[in-house]
């Protein structure tokens, strides 16, 4: 292989710009000439220090040939209609962004009509009629992408994104875990006293916080539009973190969360409902609905009160997530040995 490309947003930070550029990084030590092709590309977001601590080099063009590889996430897959002969690789980070950007068919392709037919789940969670119609209708809007043509290649941060794939006709998804960042390893050993705090998930419902808000006396905090430092510091104090909101493929705050020595509380929609993908305790995951409010918020206490006895409940997670960490570099030699040549 030539060239190895991985076209990534430049313009935000978030859990899985951080994984395509680890992704690179590894590349990199493992022999092969990659780099970043960036888009949308802000010098504060290029030149921030956790993208520079990968040392990534950019790149600024492509040349269209069969000796190289382009690499995409879920969201980007548009991209492809640029080439034919470059070897083309999706990486799934994630699920539901995929279904928030086009290819959409008409009328889908109007933004009202996306959030109507958005599904919280979009693989076999729901026997209800509407979810399964949403369902139908999200896959039925995006099945003319190129990404389901058989020369495109797959990967997959998450089981339950690998199992999508298979269930759309791909045959041979490779799994490929990527961690969270570095310093989340790092500080695992160097706690901070915590505090009766629950830290809540950008996704979790607003009615669930705010119930929690009005019943309980501890301090409470919605991690949403926050720097990554804030919400770094605010896992390290709380006791309990909680996203009751869709995970669309192993997401990193749980993950962070739990290296910071958080009890961690989900649901069961997306990948949270794979222990393959959140190996937690299955106590520790609630369904949403306003029916276990109750439930939900009777366990959230307890742990708070009993947070010394109930966080040895979360070593197993914590193991498992260092050896992904550990894994994850001969898994890359693994995986593109096969798929790179």
């Amino acid at each position: 292989m030539k060239k190895i490309i991985v076209y990534c947003p430049g313009n935000v930070l978030s859990g899985g710009v951080y994984s395509l550029h680890n992704l690179c990084a590894k590349l990199i030590e493992s022999g092969y000439n990659a780099g970043m092709l960036y888009h949308s590309s802000r010098p504060e977001i290029l030149n921030h220090e956790h993208i520079l601590a990968y040392h990534v080099p950019s790149v600024i063009s492509i040349e269209d040939s069969s000796d190289n590889m382009l690499i995409v996430p879920e969201t980007e897959t548009l991209f492809f209609r640029h080439f034919v002969h470059i070897k083309k690789v999706v990486y799934w980070l994630g699920l539901n962004n995929y279904f928030k950007k086009p290819v959409f068919r008409p009328p889908f392709n109007i933004k009202i009509f996306r959030k109507v037919i958005q599904c919280r789940n979009y693989f076999g969670f729901s026997s209800g009629f509407p979810e399964q119609l949403k369902r139908h209708l999200s896959w039925w809007a995006k099945s003319d992408d190129m990404i389901w043509q058989n020369n495109v290649i797959h990967m997959s941060n998450s089981f339950y994104a690998a199992l999508c794939c298979q269930w759309k006709g791909v045959k041979n998804v490779y799994l490929l875990h990527n961690p969270v960042q570095e310093e989340y390893y790092a500080e695992k050993n160097h706690q901070v006293p915590k505090k009766t705090k629950i830290a809540f998930g950008p996704k979790t419902p607003k009615l669930l916080i705010a119930l929690c808000r009005l019943c309980f006396k501890y301090q409470i905090v919605r991690l949403k539009h926050m720097s990554p430092a804030t919400v770094k510091q605010h896992l390290k104090e709380a006791m309990v973190f909680a996203e009751f909101g869709n995970n669309s493929g192993r997401d990193r705050m749980p993950r962070e969360a739990a290296l910071l020595g958080c009890v961690v509380f989900s649901n069961i929609r997306g990948s949270a409902a794979y222990q393959q993908d959140m190996p937690i305790p299955e106590m520790y995951k609630i369904p949403d609905s306003l029916i276990n409010y109750p439930k939900i918020m009777k366990r959230l206490k307890n742990s708070v009160k009993y947070y010394a006895a109930v966080k040895d409940d979360f070593k197993t997670y914590i193991n498992v997530l260092e050896a992904e960490r550990m894994n994850f570099p001969d898994r890359v030699k693994k995986v593109f040995a096969e798929i790179a040549g």
